[in-house]
């Protein structure tokens, strides 16, 4: 019964993870479900090899690898009412794990231990993966301390563990003459507006797009200033949809508010940092992250047995149990 409520909680908490991009990233494989395909059963047994089972009884297996990598995405800094200094362009760099699931076969008639793949493309093995950053604190902590594909997967797992911060922001020149004294971030706020696919099927065309505002703000997250990088600590509350389900700085731009004096009104006792972020660079980062499988020939090396585990409840990252991702249409 426990479980069961952390699932609806969970649901309603990260809804809004189903994003556009996420859709659109795996329609060019249908998720019709095949005849052929119809699954029995997915073992789901704690701390057990997660296995599917078909009804013509053929039996895949689901493999993990784990990799430490980063998103790196082009910033400049716009308006600044603290210090007037603006025009910096700057790199905003978030670390993250790489999750990676594929799939091969346990028990197949032809295909025993080779991975599954669409038989329209056999370029592209079954597939999914998800990007795990620090917002997760305890859970991307977890994953830093396992990863041991090899010694220098494992060399950039202990390198990342050791860097604390949530994230770092590296520019051109020094920030030092941009940056007010106070060195909290008062708030950190953000937004982009999502396609509602939903909405427009509803509605239709006609009546112009169907958009989602998506907006979230980070209270309380101070900075470390080294010359040319500031470096991010972890915010102490965050608001709106989805707060920790994706990485921090998604967005067409980000303002930092400080309680620091304001050169623009001199009777506002809040200053502001505005950054105009590339968002494209972004979403492509983020969305072949979320397209289902890959291109490149399926090797086995850093994969391993998935054993079950309810450490992250995030739906995306559930979805990996849902039948029908098992019954799509070509899969082999």
């Amino acid at each position: 019964m426990r479980k069961h409520n952390c699932i609806n909680i969970s649901r309603f908490i990260f809804f809004i993870l189903n994003l556009t991009f996420l859709t659109n990233a795996n329609a060019q494989y249908t998720t019709t479900s095949s005849a052929s395909n119809k699954v029995r059963q997915i073992k789901q047994e704690l701390d057990a090899p997660v296995e599917v089972t078909y009804e013509d009884g053929r039996v895949a297996q689901v493999v993990r690898r784990e990799s430490v990598d980063q998103f790196r995405v082009p910033i400049k800094l716009t308006e600044n009412s603290c210090q007037g200094v603006v025009g910096i362009k700057c790199q905003l760099i978030i670390p993250f794990v790489r999750q990676q699931y594929a799939a091969v076969w346990k028990h197949h008639p032809t295909r025993q231990g080779q991975a599954l793949e669409y038989s329209f493309n056999k370029d592209v093995t079954y597939g999914q993966q998800l990007a795990i950053t620090r917002s997760q604190n305890e859970l991307y902590e977890t994953l830093l301390k396992r990863v041991d594909v090899d010694g220098k997967e494992r060399d950039k797992a202990q390198q990342a563990l050791s860097n604390k911060f949530l994230g770092t922001i590296e520019c051109e020149k020094d920030l030092t003459s941009a940056l007010p004294s106070q060195r909290d971030i008062l708030f950190w706020d953000e937004n982009y507006e999502n396609g509602n696919s939903e909405l427009s099927m509803i509605e239709g065309p006609h009546f112009g797009a169907r958009v989602n505002l998506i907006y979230r703000r980070f209270q309380n997250m101070s900075y470390v200033s080294q010359g040319n990088s500031i470096h991010l600590n972890r915010f102490k509350k965050s608001f709106g949809t989805a707060g920790d389900s994706y990485p921090i700085g998604l967005s067409y731009m980000v303002q930092m508010f400080f309680r620091s004096p304001n050169l623009e009104d001199p009777t506002d006792e809040i200053c502001k940092l505005k950054w105009d972020i590339n968002f494209s660079v972004y979403f492509t980062q983020i969305s072949a992250l979320a397209i289902y499988g890959d291109s490149k020939p399926f090797t086995p090396a850093g994969f391993k047995p998935f054993k079950y585990s309810y450490e992250n409840p995030n739906p995306h990252a559930q979805g990996i149990f849902r039948k029908e991702q098992w019954e799509q249409e070509g899969m082999h």
